[in-house]
């Protein structure tokens, strides 16, 4: 079973990497949301929804919806990651274009797909450093729209130049 999850992991890291491409958010309000962040990502979905909260001053939540909600994302300079609820998996790590890192645990169970992905931008600005994605019990085309998302994570520097 561990080896099983593993493949999986390997396989999610192969997805994301190679889905990587530039682009910010397909609507105009999600783009300058996204933007002030200091992040841009990519949806290439119109039926995805993007809604930005801000619970406290020092961090920002993030949620994807179709027609439930897919994905979750904390934005910030604290994550919780990995959390405590996750198997007892290895992690895969990869570089992803603009200077991060990106470190993903991923997880299958009867055809539904959990995971949860950080994409570290510490080396290259200094808020948000962090961008915490996690997602639970989807199936395998909400999985290849969350692949895309994470990996199309990029960080804004200097004037809104992303990386």
């Amino acid at each position: 079973m561990r080896t099983l999850l593993t493949l999986i992991a390997v396989f999610f890291a192969a997805c994301v990497h190679s889905s990587v491409q530039e682009g910010t958010v397909n609507d105009s309000q999600k783009v300058n949301e996204l933007e002030e962040l200091g992040i841009t990502l990519s949806v290439e979905n119109d039926n995805v929804e993007v809604t930005v909260s801000s619970p406290v001053e020092d961090f920002l939540w993030l949620v994807f919806s179709t027609d439930r909600e897919i994905m979750n994302a904390y934005v910030g300079n604290s994550p919780n990651f990995p959390t405590d609820d996750i198997p007892d998996i290895g992690s895969v790590e990869t570089s992803i274009p603009g200077g991060s890192k990106l470190t993903c645990y991923a997880w299958a169970k009867l055809e539904r797909h959990s995971g949860q992905c950080l994409v570290d931008m510490s080396k290259v600005k200094d808020f948000p450093q962090y961008v915490h994605f996690t997602y639970s019990n989807l199936s395998q085309s909400d999985l290849e729209l969350v692949h895309k998302i994470i990996g199309s994570t990029r960080p804004r520097i200097n004037n809104g130049v992303t990386r």
